[in-house]
């Protein structure tokens, strides 16, 4: 359990400044649940850079300290290990979102806040609307 815990530092990370930072609080709703062109569909539904920031992040955090063995680095007493690794993920992960993901237009990344779409469930949406499934 201690290493399934260790995986959601670097997660936290990420999330925070996706939600707070590149996205200023705005989410598309009816993407969040669409069953087809899902503005946050990435690369075939998966966010390979956030992934990959994840694995590192996890390293780094048992590099400062392993909860199981108890061995901790000399940074570990100062920082401990949760703020560093979440600061580096969130920070790797605005420069990856900048540089590679908004770029690509993938996620959905814009500078507007406006909502973009609205759900329906037809089969074949209108303008404006996208499909959803429940």
């Amino acid at each position: 359990m201690s290493y399934n815990g260790v995986m959601f530092v670097g997660i936290s990370g990420i999330t925070l400044v996706d939600y707070f930072i590149l996205r200023r609080e705005q989410l598309d709703a009816p993407s969040l649940f669409a069953s087809r062109n899902s503005h946050y569909a990435y690369w075939g539904g998966v966010n390979w850079l956030a992934v990959g920031i994840s694995i590192v992040a996890v390293v780094g955090y048992l590099a400062m300290y392993d909860p199981v063995t108890v061995a901790m680095s000399g940074w570990f007493r100062y920082l401990g290990a949760a703020i560093p690794v979440i600061a580096l993920s969130g920070a790797a992960y605005y420069l990856a979102v900048r540089l590679v993901v908004a770029p690509l237009g993938k996620g959905h990344y814009t500078k507007g806040t406006a909502i973009s779409s609205r759900p329906t469930l037809d089969p074949i949406p209108g303008p404006g609307a996208m499909k959803v499934s429940l």
